[in-house]
């Protein structure tokens, strides 16, 4: 198993450096730019700097600049150079190299670009033509005493983009907002561009192409299809230390070298563990084990099935087209057939000339693998005159409310709405877009869950494969479970999650949260709120304590699978509190869960083909870091879809600092979330997030868009986002 890291090691380890002060007399913008790309050092916690260099002796703090071009423009009145004894300071032996680094790209007409977490993202061109230039993009992070004692060179290959060759100020069109741009050998968002960029670059500054500014700048967005995510990864990642790190050229003058030459980090056996084999085990309807739902969910059928019987019923466009899909996909669910020509609501004609086709196309129909029912172990009952149709999206909503108002609907029998759409999720449409959500909101305020499903899927000819998904959130939706898994871990933890989700066009994050977790799976209820809206939060924790406290007793542990790395000190206090006011006196552990995304440190297993991991494989990167790998590979070199693994930042959510959190804790902890990973209900296919994160933030996602930003009392007991 290895890591897409290098170790390193200075050829040199006293450097001169420049080092500035006095910027106390520039403008409050240039101070930002100059403070933001710079790190800052100050007498007391730095001495080192002070003792090696007397000149700044009358200076209370100087700055070290490793992010120069992104300060073109802006000069600080006072200069010096010092001697820098490297092993003296990792913080700023971090800032030295990866000013190295960066002047070292930018040399070669690399633009580069700090990401989020200070990591050096360099943009190599991969394809040039007289309109734009498609750039491979790589991340490198200096790193110390992390995977090997001393330096190491974490490298991965990121993303791809493109950007136009036509310089914003010659695209009258393009908007002030809303996109990034080259400006020299920097990535700027075009909002932060100032008279200093104008002036060094003449204003040749062109814009990176998104799908915001696509149809403007007439270039289609970059996009890569990853299909062999492990594999490919690693090899760019090889290719560019070969050609790009491990040269002659980096290693002078970077001031570095390799001593296992371009060889990346293996880790230690004692780094990687695996969850026990019964963490794996799901369990179905008729209580067989297996580990794959989509193999094993249609022939086993439900975990826990809905206990009261669901009145079904369509929602669609009042136009022939709609009409036909409907009685389509009613074919399918019922009978598991595809008459996917003719209307077949209406008897047949022996007279009609048409009548041999239609015949034969009722004999030769598609056969689906099975008909819903047999998912469900639940026959549905659809009821006729219950099905509704409106005119326009423009008056949809006016439409179905006068329908759910009828006397049709009744409030003893509970209903699920199958709306047949011809709107894609991802329409770029905003009237259109957001009826989609709006429709979903209204059926809630009348209690009915729903499931939509894009009329342009029933075409597909793997919507077969489809079936089993619909039926899967159906179970969740009407408050079964498709399969459930072994509960593993003694004891009688409460588990909450609170996932975050931040839209494009939406001003501020919403946060979602999914309360009352137990250890097997099931949830009471859910909300949403934004995400400064604490008191929210904090109200609906203390319900969920009282009602976990009335279903299950006292709970021996809070666990929270929180979106931040840790709760802030007064977040933890006002949950002591409320613990104490609950009468409840127990350990509170927080779990911070995220996608590893491409530009991350992850392993690879070199003895599996793919280089993907087995699944339930978690490896210990540093501290309370660990690296989860929830995929269907369960025998080595087993053919499995490729999921990057999630990172868990584990630590105490208490102030006293008194919570245990030695390995049996971290491991039971590390089996939970795998464990909640497999509980997804909208795709038989395996995810990577648990749900306890994963159903929250489709909960934060949605409601922003609800008329009144609220989730309906309906939707809070409900698994109807899926």
């Amino acid at each position: 198993m290895i890591v897409n890291s290098t170790k390193i090691e200075l050829t040199n380890e006293v450097r001169v450096i420049d080092i500035f002060a006095g910027i106390g007399g520039l403008s409050v913008s240039y101070q930002n730019a100059y403070k933001k790309n710079s790190i800052r050092m100050s007498v007391g916690r730095d001495d080192f700097l002070w003792n090696q260099c007397s000149e700044i002796e009358k200076e209370d703090e100087v700055f070290f600049n490793y992010w120069e071009e992104e300060t073109i423009g802006i000069t600080p009145e006072k200069n010096y150079q010092a001697e820098f004894d490297m092993s003296k300071n990792v913080r700023l032996a971090k800032a030295v190299l990866t000013q190295s680094i960066v002047r070292y790209f930018r040399k070669r007409n690399c633009p580069c670009h700090r990401d989020f977490i200070g990591r050096v993202e360099v943009w190599m061109k991969a394809q040039e033509d007289d309109v734009s230039t498609s750039y491979q993009k790589f991340t490198i992070q200096p790193r110390f005493n992390d995977q090997c004692d001393g330096w190491q060179l974490d490298i991965a290959e990121g993303r791809n983009s493109v950007v136009s060759m036509t310089p914003v100020k010659d695209i009258a069109e393009l908007p002030q907002d809303g996109y990034d741009v080259i400006c020299n050998h920097c990535v700027i968002p075009i909002k932060r561009i100032e008279q200093r960029h104008w002036t060094a670059t003449n204003g040749l500054f062109y814009p990176i192409v998104n799908p915001g500014i696509s149809g403007t700048v007439g270039i289609k967005c970059s996009h890569k299809r990853e299909t062999d995510k492990f594999a490919s990864k690693l090899a760019a990642a090889q290719t560019f230390l070969d050609s790009w790190i491990c040269t002659d050229d980096f290693k002078r003058e970077v001031g570095v070298i390799f001593p296992n030459g371009n060889q990346f980090i293996s880790l230690p056996a004692d780094k990687v563990m695996m969850v026990d084999e019964e963490a794996k085990e799901l369990v179905y309807g008729d209580r067989t084990d297996g580990k794959s739902p989509r193999l094993e969910f249609r022939n086993h059928g439900p975990y826990k099935r809905p206990e009261t019987p669901f009145t079904y019923f369509f929602i669609t466009k009042d136009d022939d087209t709609s009409k036909f899909y409907r009685m389509r996909l009613f074919n399918i669910l019922q009978y598991a057939k595809d008459y996917c020509y003719g209307n077949w609501s209406k008897p047949v004609d022996e007279k009609d000339k048409e009548f041999r086709k239609k015949e034969d196309a009722r004999i030769n129909a598609k056969t689906i693998d099975k008909p819903i029912a047999e998912y469900l172990l639940q026959r549905p009952i659809w009821e006729g005159g219950l099905s509704c149709t409106y005119t326009s999206d423009q008056t949809a909503i006016a439409e179905i409310r006068k329908h759910l108002q009828s006397s049709r609907f009744h409030t003893d029998q509970k209903y699920i709405a199958i709306i047949i759409t011809d709107i894609h999720r991802d329409d770029q449409n905003k009237e259109r877009h957001e009826l989609y959500y709006l429709m979903k909101e209204l059926l809630m305020q009348y209690g009915i869950t729903s499931q939509v499903i894009y009329r342009n899927n029933i075409d597909s000819t793997s919507f077969n494969w489809f079936i089993p998904n619909i039926a899967a959130a159906l179970v969740g939706k009407m408050g079964g479970m498709a399969w459930g898994v072994k509960s593993l871990v003694k004891g009688n933890d409460m588990i909450v999650g609170i996932g975050a989700c931040k839209q494009r066009g939406i001003k501020k994050p919403y946060l979602g949260s999914a309360f009352c977790f137990d250890k097997e799976g099931s949830f009471r209820n859910f909300n949403s709120c934004r995400a400064d809206d604490t008191e929210t939060l904090q109200s609906d924790l203390k319900k969920s304590i009282l009602n976990f406290c009335e279903d299950y007793g006292k709970p021996d542990r809070l666990i929270i699978h929180y979106y931040k790395k840790k709760l802030k000190r007064e977040e933890s206090e006002q949950i002591e509190n409320m613990l104490r006011q609950c009468d409840i006196d127990c350990p509170i552990y927080v779990v911070n869960v995220v996608t590893a995304s491409n530009e991350d440190l992850i392993a690879f297993d070199l003895s599996q083909f793919d280089k993907m991991p087995m699944s339930g494989t978690y490896i210990h990167l540093r501290g309370t870091e660990y690296l989860l790998y929830n995929n269907e590979r369960y025998t080595p070199n087993g053919k499995a879809d490729k999921l990057y693994p999630i990172k868990l930042t584990i630590s105490n959510g208490s102030n006293n600092g008194i919570n245990n959190l030695d390995y049996q804790v971290v491991r039971e902890i590390i089996t939970q979330v795998y464990q909640f990973c497999r509980l997804y209900w909208k795709s038989v296919k395996m995810q990577n997030v648990p749900i306890t994160i994963a159903y929250p933030e489709l909960v934060a996602k949605y409601v922003p868009h609800f008329s009144y930003e609220e989730l309906p009392e309906f939707g809070r007991k409900n698994l109807w986002m899926l």
